[in-house]
């Protein structure tokens, strides 16, 4: 969680940052989303679906297991209520590319 805040910084849809107080920043108004649900990550027929499809053969490894899909290249810092909308299915994510990026986030980083 610390890693995605550290490098989204604010909510990637609505740019609102934490709130800066005496005692630190608050990040109550801001949670860290998974992209892709873990409770899909390793499940058969998710993987077989993926696998099927020739622009998913990338993320296929990378969601094989639920371990390897709770990092945070899976991740991204939303507002509470639009984290809710993401959930609910109101809007979502279409298409993700995956390059090689800094270390700090295990070599691989979504875009």
């Amino acid at each position: 969680r610390s890693a995605v805040r550290k490098r989204d910084k604010h909510c990637k849809v609505t740019k609102q940052g934490p709130a800066e107080r005496a005692r630190g920043t608050d990040y109550t108004t801001l949670e860290v989303a998974h992209i892709f649900p873990l409770g899909y990550a390793g499940h058969p027929q998710v993987i077989e679906w993926l696998t099927q499809d020739p622009e998913a053969q990338d993320v296929v490894p990378l969601v094989e297991d639920r371990k390897e899909a709770d990092k945070p290249w899976n991740a991204i810092l939303l507002r509470c209520d639009i984290h809710r909308f993401f959930d609910t299915f109101q809007w979502g994510v279409w298409k993700v590319r995956l390059m090689t990026s800094s270390s700090a986030f295990g070599g691989t980083a979504a875009r």
